[in-house]
């Protein structure tokens, strides 16, 4: 009997676990995790708009600002969405169990097992480059680095400028690496889980198609007709019921998120492009080290979980495509004309391909990953140009008036 608990899906519940969020759990502990994990990111976000409001206003001192914050808002909504529905994530938990005990045909279990030690694999590869990541992150700023035979010393990487010395002293400065680390736990958390919930429906998928594949086998051909029908309709049937029941689990899931990943998603871009812009005028000047890495190392968590979420999109559809392409290629002119016409009508039902549709406005695909890097980077471009442009038009205005 197959539990949710097992190897395939234990990181995962380890993770959920750490982080208050594991549905299954009944301790009060669970909600001091919960509640520690949630105040530390509140609390964090509310001492940078302290330091917006505390101190004179500038353009720089408001994107340094707005840099850190909107990563951590991103990070707070994605927990909150997981804490505030532990029944809808504990119900699709289930489903996963449901299902996996309902397959009795070894081949079927089978491609269960490859997926879900696919999805194990993923959140371990994702897990190690997250912490990775952070601790890179962190040497970059502890450690003395050398830049063109420039020596940058520990005490200019906690200068952080005139604008920021109010925001770092050393207490300060480890704090807000927990708080990061904090954050990629979280983020790690909630995307391999959604990760999991997007494989399992492409495990049901493909058994779909090994259903239809075999339902038409050669055994089959030496039986009477009433037989015939009678078999390969029942095969047909239980293909289309599995099916039926991946549409159900992503609805489901759709449903269950849908509002929280429909902020998620405005709030993600923004975000992205404000680090995108704090990441340009660290790399021009190059007055700080830090801001750079730390900017640079949101940029491409935020390109990351955009593609992760697109490629999980894009697989569900390519999955529904070979269901239509499996009912093409099977052998339906060998099948009676009853059976002839249940597969025909499949072929219509299937023509039209699942699409993740994410917060009821995005479609999760390749290509809206491509639009929406495209979108950004030729933004990027563009105010890099006019900022270079303006830099040259005051340099030439200034010798001039000298």
């Amino acid at each position: 009997m197959f539990v949710i608990e097992s190897w395939y899906y234990n990181l995962n519940r380890i993770l959920l676990l750490i982080c208050g969020l594991w549905p299954y759990e009944k301790t009060k502990f669970r909600y001091v995790r919960a509640v520690f994990i949630l105040g530390i990111l509140i609390a964090y976000m509310i001492y940078q708009f302290n330091i917006l409001f505390a101190y004179e206003y500038n353009f720089k001192l408001a994107l340094k600002i707005c840099s850190d914050i909107f990563p951590a808002i991103l990070c707070t909504l994605q927990f909150i969405a997981f804490l505030i529905k532990p029944g809808e994530v504990r119900g699709l938990l289930d489903d996963i169990c449901k299902e996996w005990n309902a397959l009795k045909d070894s081949t079927e279990i089978e491609i269960a097992k490859k997926y879900g030690k696919f999805t194990r694999r993923l959140t371990e590869v994702l897990l190690l480059c997250a912490i990775l990541s952070w601790f890179l992150l962190v040497l970059m700023n502890l450690i003395p680095i050398s830049i063109n035979g420039i020596v940058v010393a520990n005490e200019s990487l906690l200068r952080y400028d005139n604008i920021s010395i109010h925001q770092f002293d050393r207490e300060r400065y480890i704090l807000f690496f927990i708080v990061i680390f904090i954050g990629v736990i979280v983020i790690t958390t909630t995307t391999t889980m959604v990760l999991a919930y997007m494989r399992h429906i492409c495990a049901m998928l493909k058994i779909t198609c090994y259903r239809i594949e075999h339902s038409l086998d050669e055994n089959l051909l030496y039986m009477s007709i009433s037989q015939k029908n009678r078999l390969m309709c029942q095969k047909l049937i239980s293909a289309v019921n599995i099916q039926r029941r991946a549409m159900k689990f992503m609805q489901r899931a759709l449903a269950s998120f849908k509002e929280s990943y429909f902020f998620l998603i405005g709030i993600g871009v923004i975000s992205l492009a404000i680090n995108l812009l704090h990441a340009l005028q660290a790399a021009l000047f190059l007055d700080n080290i830090n801001e750079l890495a730390i900017s640079t190392f949101y940029v491409i968590l935020h390109f990351l979980i955009i593609f992760i979420g697109n490629y999980g999109g894009q697989t569900i559809t390519d999955h529904s495509a070979d269901v239509l392409k499996m009912l093409y290629h099977v052998q339906w002119y060998m099948a009676p004309v009853q059976v002839q016409k249940l597969i025909l009508f499949l072929m219509l039902r299937n023509t039209r391909y699942f699409s993740l549709v994410i917060g009821g406005i995005y479609v999760a695909s390749l290509e809206g990953f491509i639009t929406v890097r495209k979108f950004i980077i030729n933004n990027w471009y563009k105010y890099l140009n006019n900022y270079v442009n303006a830099i040259v038009c005051i340099a030439h205005f200034t010798s001039i008036i000298l």
